[in-house]
């Protein structure tokens, strides 16, 4: 072998190792490449499922935002319904109160004009009629005829009494679900007094926004004629007062204790210049 020969194949040798390595290098590339298409392909295929859930998640949010539009439209028909009806039912209470009064200010005039016979004394008064004249005897048939009239003056002023207690009993029951059925929307639009001394206080308390502007801004109103009774927090107090002309006429009730929240207490009512007792909410 000639001397210059044995370099040349030492290297092709070195060639031939670092060919292979190449090659090697390469198949490592491949193989890499080709996990990384695997790769590739899985998180190809869970995006097109997570983009087909999204799509599912976005029609069920139309059609839950379709729902609640339907929903928010029946809420606010069945709002106005209610306030309608509450309106009447509120005239239709006045009205009922003013006659319960009258007709307990009669029974009580009729009572002090007429004394109930005791039935104890019925002996004294058989003895004393056996020893009365005829013309007393016929004066005391006249005096028991108008004492009759009397029983049923009374009897029928205590029926008016009675279903005027009793219809008063059924608006308060259908103002309690007019109550529920607005305030069920989500935010508090009436409030309900009761128990009230004062009677013209008593009943249903909307909303009102424009109260007297912006400094009692959680505020509840209830109209009887040219007055306002108005349930109203100032100074961290809750107050029922009677306004005239956007000023205040009498304040009737006021809460014990201060409060921050944006609701009227239930309880914890004073009166200031109302009848005792003070008033009972219910929301």
């Amino acid at each position: 072998m000639l001397s210059g020969g044995s370099g040349e194949i030492e290297a092709a040798r070195l060639r031939v190792v670092a060919t292979k390595s190449k090659k090697e290098s390469a198949l490592e590339m491949v193989k890499s490449a080709q996990e990384m298409n695997k790769t590739a392909e899985v998180m190809t295929s869970s995006a097109r499922d997570l983009t087909d859930k999204a799509k599912a998640m976005m029609d069920a949010a139309t059609a839950m935002t379709n729902t609640a539009r339907t929903n928010t439209e029946s809420a606010k028909a069945m709002a106005n319904m209610a306030k309608n009806n509450m309106t009447a039912g509120q005239s239709q209470l006045d009205t009922t109160n003013k006659e319960i009064i009258e007709a307990e200010d009669m029974l009580k005039r009729v009572e002090e004009k007429w004394q109930v016979i005791d039935v104890d004394d019925s002996p004294k008064k058989a003895e004393k009629s056996s020893n009365s004249t005829n013309n007393n005897g016929t004066n005391q048939a006249a005096a028991a005829g108008e004492i009759i009239d009397v029983d049923a003056e009374i009897a029928a002023g205590l029926d008016s009494i009675n279903n005027g207690r009793s219809l008063v009993a059924a608006i308060s029951a259908a103002s309690s679900e007019i109550v529920t059925a607005l305030n069920s929307t989500g935010n508090t639009q009436l409030v309900t007094i009761n128990g009230c001394g004062s009677r013209g206080a008593n009943g249903i308390y909307l909303r009102d926004h424009e109260f007297i502007g912006s400094a009692h801004h959680n505020s509840f109103t209830k109209k009887s004629g040219s007055l306002t009774y108005a349930l109203y927090r100032k100074d961290s107090y809750w107050y029922v007062s009677i306004w005239n002309c956007h000023a205040v006429y009498k304040t009737l009730y006021r809460t014990m204790n201060r409060s921050k929240t944006g609701l009227p207490p239930e309880s914890g009512w004073m009166s200031i210049d109302g009848e005792s007792p003070a008033p009972k909410l219910s929301m």
